[in-house]
Protein backbone atom coordinates (compact mmCIF):
# COMPACT_ATOMS: atom_id res chain seq x y z
CA UNK A 1 0.00 0.00 0.00
CA UNK A 2 2.86 1.83 1.02
CA UNK A 3 4.63 2.19 -2.62
CA UNK A 4 1.27 2.57 -4.72
CA UNK A 5 0.38 5.47 -2.25
CA UNK A 6 3.75 6.87 -2.99
CA UNK A 7 3.31 6.36 -7.11
CA UNK A 8 2.70 9.90 -9.10
CA UNK A 9 -0.48 7.88 -10.76
CA UNK A 10 -3.35 6.16 -9.14
CA UNK A 11 -5.25 3.88 -10.65
CA UNK A 12 -8.89 4.90 -10.66
CA UNK A 13 -10.99 3.04 -8.09
CA UNK A 14 -13.00 1.77 -10.49
CA UNK A 15 -12.00 0.33 -13.50
CA UNK A 16 -14.10 -0.63 -16.34
CA UNK A 17 -13.17 -2.48 -19.78
CA UNK A 18 -13.98 -4.04 -22.31
CA UNK A 19 -12.47 -7.68 -23.51
CA UNK A 20 -11.86 -6.50 -26.91
CA UNK A 21 -10.06 -3.40 -25.78
CA UNK A 22 -7.76 -5.12 -23.29
CA UNK A 23 -6.58 -7.43 -26.05
CA UNK A 24 -5.88 -4.31 -28.36
CA UNK A 25 -4.39 -2.76 -25.47
CA UNK A 26 -2.30 -5.73 -24.34
CA UNK A 27 -1.02 -6.65 -27.73
CA UNK A 28 2.32 -5.25 -26.47
CA UNK A 29 4.54 -6.84 -24.24
CA UNK A 30 5.97 -3.73 -22.68
CA UNK A 31 2.57 -2.24 -22.46
CA UNK A 32 0.62 -5.27 -21.20
CA UNK A 33 2.81 -5.66 -18.28
CA UNK A 34 1.87 -2.01 -16.97
CA UNK A 35 -1.85 -2.15 -17.86
CA UNK A 36 -1.98 -5.80 -15.91
CA UNK A 37 -0.47 -3.83 -12.80
CA UNK A 38 -2.72 -0.97 -12.93
CA UNK A 39 -6.11 -3.96 -13.44
CA UNK A 40 -4.11 -5.28 -9.72
CA UNK A 41 -4.57 -2.06 -7.98
CA UNK A 42 -7.51 -1.21 -9.05
CA UNK A 43 -9.98 -1.46 -6.17
CA UNK A 44 -13.91 -2.77 -8.69
CA UNK A 45 -12.58 -3.73 -11.45
CA UNK A 46 -15.10 -4.72 -14.33
CA UNK A 47 -14.22 -6.41 -17.17
CA UNK A 48 -17.06 -7.03 -19.90
CA UNK A 49 -17.50 -9.33 -22.41
CA UNK A 50 -15.11 -11.65 -22.47
CA UNK A 51 -14.65 -14.14 -24.89
CA UNK A 52 -11.08 -15.51 -25.69
CA UNK A 53 -12.43 -17.00 -29.47
CA UNK A 54 -10.31 -19.85 -28.43
CA UNK A 55 -7.19 -17.49 -29.05
CA UNK A 56 -4.56 -19.37 -26.45
CA UNK A 57 -2.77 -15.65 -25.85
CA UNK A 58 -6.21 -14.25 -25.33
CA UNK A 59 -7.61 -17.31 -22.90
CA UNK A 60 -4.19 -16.34 -21.00
CA UNK A 61 -4.98 -13.07 -20.78
CA UNK A 62 -8.11 -13.86 -19.10
CA UNK A 63 -6.26 -16.12 -16.85
CA UNK A 64 -3.38 -13.33 -16.08
CA UNK A 65 -6.02 -10.57 -15.04
CA UNK A 66 -7.96 -13.14 -12.63
CA UNK A 67 -4.46 -14.51 -10.85
CA UNK A 68 -3.54 -10.90 -10.78
CA UNK A 69 -6.48 -9.47 -9.26
CA UNK A 70 -6.33 -12.65 -6.76
CA UNK A 71 -2.86 -12.33 -5.54
CA UNK A 72 -3.30 -8.42 -4.98
CA UNK A 73 -6.16 -9.31 -2.60
CA UNK A 74 -8.37 -7.49 -4.54
CA UNK A 75 -11.75 -9.20 -4.76
CA UNK A 76 -14.27 -6.70 -6.17
CA UNK A 77 -13.34 -8.14 -9.47
CA UNK A 78 -16.65 -8.63 -11.82
CA UNK A 79 -16.40 -10.45 -15.08
CA UNK A 80 -19.09 -10.69 -17.65
CA UNK A 81 -19.39 -13.80 -20.41
CA UNK A 82 -21.64 -15.72 -21.88
CA UNK A 83 -19.05 -18.38 -21.41
CA UNK A 84 -18.85 -21.26 -19.06
CA UNK A 85 -15.12 -21.51 -17.00
CA UNK A 86 -14.22 -24.78 -19.40
CA UNK A 87 -15.11 -22.52 -22.69
CA UNK A 88 -12.61 -19.78 -21.44
CA UNK A 89 -10.05 -22.35 -20.24
CA UNK A 90 -9.72 -24.55 -23.97
CA UNK A 91 -5.83 -23.93 -23.81
CA UNK A 92 -4.78 -26.59 -21.48
CA UNK A 93 -6.08 -29.04 -18.62
CA UNK A 94 -3.89 -27.16 -16.28
CA UNK A 95 -4.84 -23.86 -17.57
CA UNK A 96 -8.89 -24.91 -17.23
CA UNK A 97 -7.68 -25.92 -13.65
CA UNK A 98 -6.35 -23.04 -12.60
CA UNK A 99 -8.73 -20.64 -13.54
CA UNK A 100 -11.47 -22.68 -12.22
CA UNK A 101 -9.67 -22.79 -9.16
CA UNK A 102 -9.41 -18.69 -8.98
CA UNK A 103 -12.96 -18.58 -10.29
CA UNK A 104 -14.23 -20.60 -7.34
CA UNK A 105 -12.18 -18.28 -4.84
CA UNK A 106 -12.97 -14.86 -6.35
CA UNK A 107 -16.32 -15.42 -7.62
CA UNK A 108 -19.98 -15.83 -7.50
CA UNK A 109 -21.74 -17.06 -10.65
CA UNK A 110 -24.75 -15.31 -11.51
CA UNK A 111 -27.12 -16.91 -14.11
CA UNK A 112 -28.85 -14.92 -15.65
CA UNK A 113 -30.69 -17.31 -18.27
CA UNK A 114 -34.03 -16.60 -17.37
CA UNK A 115 -33.89 -12.42 -16.74
CA UNK A 116 -35.22 -10.27 -19.43
CA UNK A 117 -31.86 -9.01 -21.01
CA UNK A 118 -31.69 -4.83 -20.58
CA UNK A 119 -31.12 -4.44 -24.25
CA UNK A 120 -34.37 -6.14 -25.32
CA UNK A 121 -36.40 -4.35 -22.37
CA UNK A 122 -35.03 -1.26 -24.14
CA UNK A 123 -35.68 -2.46 -27.51
CA UNK A 124 -39.38 -3.07 -26.63
CA UNK A 125 -40.06 0.37 -25.01
CA UNK A 126 -38.75 2.29 -28.15
CA UNK A 127 -41.11 0.55 -30.14
CA UNK A 128 -43.76 0.76 -28.22
CA UNK A 129 -43.10 4.57 -28.20
CA UNK A 130 -42.39 4.62 -32.01
CA UNK A 131 -45.63 2.70 -32.27
CA UNK A 132 -47.46 5.54 -30.28
CA UNK A 133 -45.82 8.39 -32.64
CA UNK A 134 -46.83 6.64 -35.10
CA UNK A 135 -50.51 6.46 -34.91
CA UNK A 136 -50.50 9.67 -33.51
CA UNK A 137 -49.18 10.99 -36.60
CA UNK A 138 -51.56 8.40 -38.59
CA UNK A 139 -54.56 9.48 -36.77
CA UNK A 140 -53.50 13.36 -37.46
CA UNK A 141 -53.06 12.62 -41.17
CA UNK A 142 -56.58 11.32 -40.83
CA UNK A 143 -57.81 14.32 -39.52
CA UNK A 144 -56.45 16.58 -41.59
CA UNK A 145 -57.72 14.98 -45.37
CA UNK A 146 -61.07 14.34 -43.51
CA UNK A 147 -61.74 18.11 -42.72
CA UNK A 148 -60.07 18.71 -46.57
CA UNK A 149 -62.14 15.89 -47.70
CA UNK A 150 -65.78 15.71 -46.01
CA UNK A 151 -67.09 12.18 -47.05
CA UNK A 152 -70.59 11.86 -47.16
CA UNK A 153 -72.48 9.09 -46.08
CA UNK A 154 -75.11 8.56 -48.46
Amino acid sequence: KRTLGGMKYQPSDLLYIDFESLCEICSQQEVRTQVLAAIQRAKIMFLDDVNPEHDPERAKLVLQVIEGRYAAGQMGTFITTNLTTEALSKISHTHEEALRSRCAEMFYEIDFADSIDWRVKIRRRRISSLQKELLAKAQQVLATLLSNHPVSRE
